[in-house]
């Protein structure tokens, strides 16, 4: 497939491959496509609200004390574990 872009997307992908983050051209096109495919598979949310709801997510992560990831799976663990068992 051949494509013409528009002469400032053609910089910004050139700056990514010269400052080094991507090999090629085509990796940086790819990495974008794939970045949109997320986006239409995860949901529409507003440019930047993804982002900020991670960021939330953290946030109140880190005010319960967990620091890593582990910390917040043996939490939910625990607490999947207290919501299966009966109450006696």
């Amino acid at each position: 497939m051949k494509i013409e872009l528009p002469q400032r997307t053609v910089e910004f992908v050139e700056d990514q491959v010269r400052s080094g983050a991507f090999a090629s051209a085509e990796e940086v096109v790819t990495v974008a496509l794939e970045c949109l495919r997320a986006d239409r598979e995860f949901g529409d949310f507003a440019p930047g609200e993804l982002d900020a709801l991670l960021e939330e997510g953290e946030r109140s992560g880190r005010e319960q004390g967990w620091h890593t990831r582990d910390d917040a799976r043996r939490e939910l663990a625990k607490r999947l574990s207290l919501m299966r068992t009966p109450s006696q």
